[in-house]
């Protein structure tokens, strides 16, 4: 039986009189690839933000690992090994390509202020570690070539590739993609469904990710949750999703007629 590594129970997030998370329920296994879907509203992002910490849930529970993370700050949950990307990229612009992910990594690193002051062997000798999975992680994402250019400089795909790279950096067992194919034509949108497969399968990381394009979730998720009004209405593989009223009704927001 594979491994239970990520469970929410019951969970609720309300602002103020808004529900924006009601009774939500997950089970993530390892080396899972997930889609998270929903018409605009649907509270997706919410739960992202309560599944990395992000925000605390008014209600409910997250156990991650075996471990009770229910209302615990976001560097908690990356250490318990989470990471994710958002919807507005979220770049170190003036900084170049490979000082971005480096400063993903040495946020996670484990580094003594004398080595850091002092730049001893230990220190040199990880910082080379660090400097070859930077350049490894650019090298499968087809970036190694634009690892001097500062990312403001860089097109929007290669921004969006840049995001899960600096994801990739922290180490993470589980990662939250948010809309990771926003703003990409379709040829960049094949490419990434391609690079997110690759590094699910490298890295052996449970991946979930919520996107609009549909091409993309049939085409890279295994089981598809879907979310409306901040309940979990449906849950099936892609094929099963489509073919569903419940999802069809909450997309169009018509009857389904037979």
């Amino acid at each position: 039986m594979t491994e239970v590594i990520l469970e929410a129970r019951n969970l609720g997030k309300s602002f103020g009189g808004v529900r924006a998370v009601d009774n939500f329920q997950m089970e993530l296994k390892r080396s899972e690839l997930i889609g998270l879907i929903g018409p605009n509203g649907a509270g997706k992002s919410t739960v992202f933000n309560l599944l990395s910490g992000a925000v605390k849930p008014t209600d409910g529970s997250i156990n991650i690992f075996g471990k009770d993370m229910t209302g615990k700050k976001m560097v908690d949950f990356a250490q318990a090994g989470i990471a994710r990307t958002f919807q507005n990229i979220r770049l170190l612009q003036e900084q170049t390509v490979s000082e971005n992910v480096l400063s993903a990594m040495h946020k996670s690193a484990n580094r003594h202020l004398f080595t850091n002051l002092f730049h001893t062997k230990s220190y040199k000798k990880q910082e080379k570690i660090l400097r070859e999975k930077v350049d490894s992680l650019l090298q499968t994402f087809s970036l190694l070539e634009k690892r001097d250019e500062l990312a403001v400089n860089l097109s929007y795909g290669d921004q969006r590739r840049l995001e899960i790279i600096r994801a990739l950096g922290t180490d993470p067992e589980i990662l939250f993609l948010d809309e990771p194919a926003a703003g990409m034509n379709p040829a960049e949108g094949k490419e990434l469904v391609r690079l997110i497969e690759q590094l699910q399968k490298e890295y052996n990381i449970t991946v979930v990710l919520i996107e609009h394009d549909m091409d993309v979730v049939m085409d890279l998720c295994k089981r598809v949750m879907v979310l409306d009004y901040g309940k979990l209405i449906f849950s099936g593989t892609p094929q099963e999703v489509m073919e569903s009223d419940a999802v069809r009704l909450a997309y169009l927001g018509d009857d389904i007629d037979d």
